[in-house]
């Protein structure tokens, strides 16, 4: 870093003039602050600190510079507009950005609490049955997320939060009018809107049928499918909030456009009276049952719910930027961030927002980019499903260059009509890989790119309709590379990657019994192929094939199972019948007295095992053991569960067989630490790494791989 330091270059502080009429903003002129050139190298840490020292002067300057009281009129209007209106008139992120300003320099302000709209002077307003207060909003790598982590622990709920209107649903058995409908105004104060429930699809008589008390609510949001917006909308309105919000506030709503409105749950209000506070002023205490009940409770009363997650681990901002990412891409309706949640019994604040919950909000514009597409290439998987994948121009974000995302299946590129020219909209966030956030616009030809015949051969849809496989999958080199891949490395031998094994088919070595039965002068006639290599090869494929085999782990080589049929689900068949291969015949009750097999699953192990007997008699030169060595290092050490209920960690290294035998004495692989974790094997425990540091400040034990084998020998 040279003597002179440049000002730290910063995006977020850079506020956008509102685009409103009135008022007018100006961006206040700011000169950089003067700083004195340091002597000695400034170390990255440091840097840092000043940039954010000046960060949050520039947050300062900016609301000293712009009067409090025009911006707290600015927010008034915005937030106005957007509650209450069909027309916002500033964008969510530069008012969340006005609104951290204000935050910051009038953090008493009652305005903080009254976001939300008050009710406009000529809507019928009432006073709402209960508080309905909003969420506190935290972004990532922030102190005040940092807080809320730090107080609350895992489990944790994380769930969508959709961006349309606040609503709440009221039931009450004692009075003639059981069923009101209100928006949530400014928490306290709300709108009527019962007249509008004839119209919506609310699965009234089930809570009549199901509930048990007298009093109960739910809250949740109005809002339309983004399917349904963009197929009978999206022409007229710029955006679905816009439509459902102005049509809920419009003096003669569309009640068509209210037919095509969900009322989506997301908290359930059950109301009892204290005998104790009968003769109070306040006579209710409202009991919360957990989050995750409440979410079930919706569902089991019929009515449409939040998509919603259990997470046990600890949670990190990156972490919760690709769990939004997730739920942004798989939602039917538009999110504009994700609540987080403690998954306790929470009594139900009476004012303000709650402190066991918070929304989860990040800049997704940055990591968005629109972009269309080239091609779509069919991949064969070794199964023989066509797996998608598109081509698009290339675009930047954050700095890496990509052209390239999954088309999902066969339904995803046929339903959205995917093909060369459709214009789609890519995010990408951290180390999450690009997903299409959203298909703006479908092929040039108005036709799906489905795989060409001719270049892949013949092919149907399989029996759910989502995926495309191949009629004869034998005929196709590239379904035989990666077959033989699979198996090779299954087993574990080193070396023998791709360009070998496409080397070898090329050559008609493209079975497991030809490429077996090689010797080293077969493998020094192909190209490239020199006597070292030669010698390398046969060798690594001996040390495996010419020893016992674990059954289990063959089975799942031979890629013949199907059904999500893998390794550790194949070894529960064989633990449980040691002697299988020596039965002849199994039923489908046989299986599905093994954990975790269905009739679906124990009728593919039979389809597959009557495949596998063949294989074995083809193939006389691979023999196969039951026992695994996990098992072998179980029983010489008596049948001990030393590790039984442990939680261990391994950073550093991989050493799959070491893996092995914690799980056969009981122990439980992580592959990050949390405060359930109770051991750390390390390469080096002298090495300072993130997982190293967060271990000590958690006091877990630590040990290296001799340690270990030293102490549950």
């Amino acid at each position: 870093m040279s003597n002179k330091m440049k000002s730290p270059k910063m995006k977020s502080p850079k506020m956008k003039s509102p685009k409103m009429k009135s008022p007018k903003m100006k961006s206040p002129k700011m000169k950089s602050p003067k700083m004195k050139s340091p002597k000695k190298k400034m170390s990255k840490e440091l840097e840092e600190e000043i940039g954010r020292k000046i960060e949050e002067h520039f947050y300062k300057e900016v609301a000293k510079t712009t009067l409090l009281k025009e911006l707290e009129n600015i927010l008034k209007e915005a937030s106005d507009a957007y509650y209450n209106t069909g027309d916002p008139v500033l964008d969510d992120d530069d008012f969340d950005e006005l609104l951290d300003i204000f935050r910051i320099n009038s953090p008493d302000n009652p305005l903080l609490n009254e976001i939300g709209a008050p009710i406009r002077s000529e809507i019928v307003k009432e006073p709402l049955p209960y508080w309905m207060g909003s969420m506190n909003k935290v972004k990532p790598n922030t102190k005040e997320l940092t807080s809320w982590l730090n107080k609350n622990k895992s489990p944790y709920i994380i769930s969508e939060k959709l961006d349309g209107v606040s609503a709440l649903l009221s039931f009450n058995f004692d009075e003639p009018n059981t069923i009101m409908l209100y928006t949530r105004g400014d928490g306290k104060m709300g709108q009527n809107i019962s007249y509008l429930i004839p119209f919506l699809d609310l699965n009234n008589d089930t809570i009549l049928k199901k509930v048990k008390t007298t009093k109960i609510s739910i809250r949740g949001e109005l809002i339309m499918k983004q399917s349904l917006f963009k197929e009978k909308y999206s022409a007229t309105y710029p955006k679905c909030r816009s439509l459902v919000s102005g049509n809920i506030n419009a003096k003669k709503p569309n009640t068509n456009i209210i037919r095509d409105m969900d009322f989506i749950g997301y908290e359930v209000i059950l109301d009892e009276k204290d005998e104790k506070e009968d003769n109070e002023k306040n006579s209710k205490t409202i009991n919360n049952i957990s989050i995750e009940k409440q979410f079930k409770l919706i569902k089991k009363l019929n009515f449409k719910c939040v998509n919603y997650k259990i997470l046990k681990e600890e949670l990190s901002s990156e972490l919760l930027t690709k769990e939004l990412l997730d739920m942004k891409t798989k939602s039917e309706y538009e999110i504009d961030g994700i609540i987080i949640s403690n998954n306790k019994s929470n009594i139900k604040n009476k004012s303000g927002n709650p402190k066991y919950a918070v929304a989860f909000k990040t800049k997704l514009d940055e990591q968005m980019k629109t972009t269309s597409v080239v091609d779509v290439e069919w991949n064969p998987s070794k199964h023989g499903t066509l797996i998608p994948r598109i081509k698009f121009k290339p675009i930047v974000i954050g700095g890496d260059t990509i052209k390239y995302t999954t088309g999902f299946n066969a339904k995803y590129i046929k339903d959205n009509c995917i093909g060369i020219g459709s214009k789609l909209n890519i995010i990408r966030s951290g180390d999450v890989i690009p997903y299409i956030n959203e298909v703006i616009s479908i092929s040039n030809n108005k036709k799906p790119d489905l795989p060409d015949k001719e270049k892949y051969g013949e092919w149907k849809w399989n029996e759910t309709k989502v995926d495309i496989v191949l009629i004869d999958r034998g005929s196709s080199k590239a379904v035989k590379i990666k077959e033989l891949m699979s198996f090779f490395a299954t087993l574990k031998v080193s070396g023998v990657s791709e360009g070998i094994i496409t080397k070898l088919v090329d050559n008609g070595f493209d079975s497991i019994k030809t490429i077996c039965s090689m010797s080293i002068d077969s493998f020094l006639t192909l190209s490239g192929i020199k006597d070292k290599m030669a010698s390398k090869l046969y060798n690594n494929i001996h040390t495996i094939i010419d020893k016992p085999i674990i059954l289990s782990k063959l089975m799942a080589a031979t890629n013949i199972f199907k059904g999500g049929l893998g390794e550790k689900k194949l070894s529960v068949v064989v633990n449980k019948y040691p002697n299988v291969m020596k039965k002849d015949t199994m039923s489908i009750n046989d299986i599905m007295l093994c954990d975790g097999f269905s009739q679906k699953t124990s009728k593919a192990f039979l389809t597959g095992f009557k495949e596998f007997k063949r294989f074995i008699e083809d193939h006389p030169f691979i023999k196969y053991e039951v026992k695994s060595k996990s098992s072998v290092f179980a029983s010489s050490s008596g049948g001990n569960s030393k590790l039984k209920d442990k939680y261990i960690v391994i950073t550093g290294f991989r050493d799959s067989s070491l893996e092995e035998n914690i799980e056969s004495m009981g122990g439980k692989i992580q592959h990050s630490i949390n405060r359930k974790t109770t051991l750390v094997i390390v390469k080096d425990i002298n090495s300072i790494t993130s997982k190293i540091n967060k271990a000590k400040e958690l006091n877990i034990e630590l040990l290296t791989i001799e340690q270990f084998k030293n102490k549950y020998k």
